[in-house]
């Protein structure tokens, strides 16, 4: 949510010619692929509503034989691509955005590669630094945070979500807050 709020305050509205050299250049044609869950896919969605930039969202459906227990996943139609080869040139992985055909694997590249398409990168390689700087943060704190759900004993993880919410995640967030202040930029 913030990374989204912190896109639109500090970087506006992007403009066309920022997104594609040229004022007679067709923008791409773009598909984003993943499972239907927010996970990998959620910040390359928010650069999309940012950026107001048409896409496609195809979404694999999943399903669990026993809730919350990965084991049992079963995902007909993800296993099938992947069978076919459909999935060779990400890897065999999702998420991957296809533009005008061409795929591109890892949540991260395909951020990185949306920002500096559709004008949201800054507009010089210090901003750029900045809002790679920004995106990292949102991985550690997405990284600490995992370490918490993980937490097998009951009790152990109730404390460990109450401290997370309580005092952790906030202190992120002031961190995350103050450095952007510290920068000479339109923030």
């Amino acid at each position: 949510f913030w990374l989204k709020f912190w896109l639109e305050r500090h970087l506006g509205e992007p403009s066309l010619s920022r997104q594609r050299s040229g004022a007679a250049a067709a923008m791409p044609s773009y598909k984003l692929v993943y499972f239907d869950i927010r996970g990998l896919a959620e910040v390359s969605r928010f650069l999309f509503a940012v950026a107001r930039t048409p896409y496609e969202d195809y979404r694999f459906s999943f399903s669990f034989g026993t809730p919350g227990d990965f084991s049992t996943i079963k995902r007909p139609e993800f296993d099938e691509a992947k069978a076919k080869g459909e999935l060779d040139a990400s890897l065999g992985k999702v998420p991957y955005l296809e533009v005008d055909g061409v795929m591109i694997g890892q949540s991260k590249a395909i951020e990185r590669y949306l920002a500096r398409e559709l004008g949201l990168m800054g507009s010089s390689p210090v901003e750029a630094a900045q809002v790679d700087q920004l995106a990292e943060t949102v991985r550690d704190v997405k990284d600490a945070y995992q370490k918490v759900r993980g937490i097998k004993d009951a009790d152990e993880k109730k404390a460990a979500m109450d401290k997370w919410f309580s005092e952790d995640l906030p202190a992120w967030v002031k961190l995350a807050e103050k450095s952007l202040l510290a920068g000479t930029g339109p923030f």
